[in-house]
């Protein structure tokens, strides 16, 4: 951006994976021109919710462990950031899920992609559905597109397509592990779109699927990724977060921790943020980078609507804990990355990830490193429940499928509140009214996870379009 000949003031609040996206991108955009960048964290560390910690030998995550390569602006932030010689990919003998069903645990059949197959004969000998389910999810063959009518929740258009087996025993436990969330209220067109537009455009979920298989076996579609579906960074994700925070300290913007926002305000010349423990700021712009949850009681004094549409996405909370074992108390073989659990299981735990095979070299060959997911919307109480609670809970429900013999060697876990939007139903309508009400106020930005996407990818994607929107502003003035 071209020097305007005044100093642009900008603020970013919250230092999650957005906040910390849009500050980098703001400092790129501005570069050349007088400005001064501050951002407010309210936690003392940045990061939000991803966090990589070294303990006992081993390196944990405390939130996400991958990022998804199929969208861009993740590896493309990488590379900005000098990182690309960092990419870990996952080991390539293990790329498969397990399903928990009955006690036990049974691989995905190969081409399964998320909710469907994508090939017809491993599918047919998989011991997850009876004969029965699997003949109605490939009716899914036989059954013309829906053009029209209300818009569906994901159980609807499963049960729909594919029938009410495939929907408990696997599509629940995969969608609904992502979302943390409940696959009757979630969106379909906001949580699985591109099986909504496989079906839109193929008149067949499953034959779009072996289409794209086709395709990509053929060599006449799209390359693939040079990489897996899912990468980490040597470090761990954390190791994006520090490059990141190097990058904006080097454009000499201020990071504030401990800083939280408690209010924001108007001026004829632009906006105020009152920050606890210091006095009033002024900027012309700024970018709020927090959960929905958090902005309800942040924007009430602005505007009602706004206030109203960021209210009605609701946010659920998770744990995430990581238990180490010796390798040699367990038997089993862990020719995977992990499981989901469906909720007609008795556990505590929805998923569970194998993170020292997930990776190589994350731990001691001769320790076993695992990792549990607790809570969500369907067992909200569990949060309320003791560190040590937890721990016994995640310790019986992995040694059940594991066969694990004897107590954990060390634990340690991260509890996440209201840290997932969930996109129920209505959901696109919601944020269309957020991103309205938002034209009333030149200079205010919102980018998170609570609009149009929860992944690592789609939070940048969001600071990044903010960022450019704030900078053409801030251009026109």
């Amino acid at each position: 951006m071209e020097s305007s000949g005044r100093s642009h003031k900008v603020a970013v609040v919250g230092g999650g994976i957005s906040g910390l996206s849009a500050a980098y991108f703001l400092s790129r955009y501005l570069e050349g021109s007088e400005f001064s960048l501050e951002l407010f964290e309210a936690r003392p560390r940045l990061g939000g919710v991803i966090e990589t910690v070294t303990r006992d030998g081993c390196l944990m995550e405390g939130g996400p462990d991958s990022i998804f390569t199929a969208k861009d602006d993740a590896l493309n932030l990488i590379r900005d950031l000098g990182l690309q010689s960092k990419i870990v990919e996952t080991d390539t003998e293990r790329r498969r899920s397990l399903i928990a069903t009955r006690g036990e645990l049974h691989p995905l059949p190969p081409g399964f992609v998320m909710l469907a197959p994508s090939e017809i004969l491993p599918f047919a000998s998989t011991e997850l559905l009876s004969t029965r389910g699997k003949l109605r999810t490939l009716m899914d063959l036989f059954i013309g597109p829906r053009f029209y009518g209300d818009e569906e929740s994901v159980s609807r258009f499963i049960e729909r397509r594919f029938g009410r087996e495939i929907l408990e025993k696997i599509v629940q436990p995969m969608v609904g592990g992502i979302y943390v969330g409940d696959v009757d209220k979630l969106s379909a067109e906001c949580t699985i779109p591109q099986f909504v537009e496989l079906e839109r455009t193929n008149g067949s979920v499953i034959a779009g699927l072996m289409g794209r298989r086709s395709k990509s076996l053929s060599g006449n579609g799209v390359s693939g990724a040079r990489y897996g579906m899912f990468v980490s960074l040597e470090g761990g994700i954390g190791a994006l977060v520090h490059a990141l925070v190097d990058s904006i300290r080097s454009s000499e913007a201020a990071l504030h921790t401990d800083s939280p926002v408690e209010a924001i305000g108007r001026t004829d010349a632009g906006w105020t943020l009152s920050v606890k423990g210091q006095l009033q700021k002024e900027f012309d712009s700024i970018l709020l980078c927090l959960p929905s949850h958090d902005l309800v009681e942040l924007t009430g004094e602005l505007d009602s609507d706004l206030t109203e549409a960021l209210a009605e996405i609701p946010c659920a909370s998770s744990i995430v804990v990581n238990l180490l074992y010796d390798r040699n108390q367990s038997d089993y073989d862990f020719d995977a990355f992990g499981f989901v659990v469906p909720a007609t299981e008795d556990t505590s735990i929805i998923a569970g990830s194998f993170s020292s095979v997930k990776y190589k070299g994350r731990c001691p060959e001769d320790k076993l490193m695992l990792r549990a997911f607790l809570g969500g919307v369907l067992d909200e109480e569990i949060m309320s429940c003791s560190d040590e609670e937890i721990f016994a809970r995640s310790h019986r429900d992995l040694a059940r499928f594991l066969n694990i013999k004897g107590e954990p060697v060390s634990a340690w876990l991260r509890r996440w509140t209201h840290s997932m939007p969930q996109y129920q139903l209505g959901h696109k309508e919601r944020v269309r009214r957020i991103f309205s009400s938002l034209q009333h106020f030149p200079g205010l930005y919102l980018a998170g996870n609570s609009y149009s996407g929860v992944g690592i990818p789609d939070c940048i994607a969001s600071a990044r379009t903010s960022a450019g929107k704030m900078v053409a502003y801030l251009k026109a003035r």
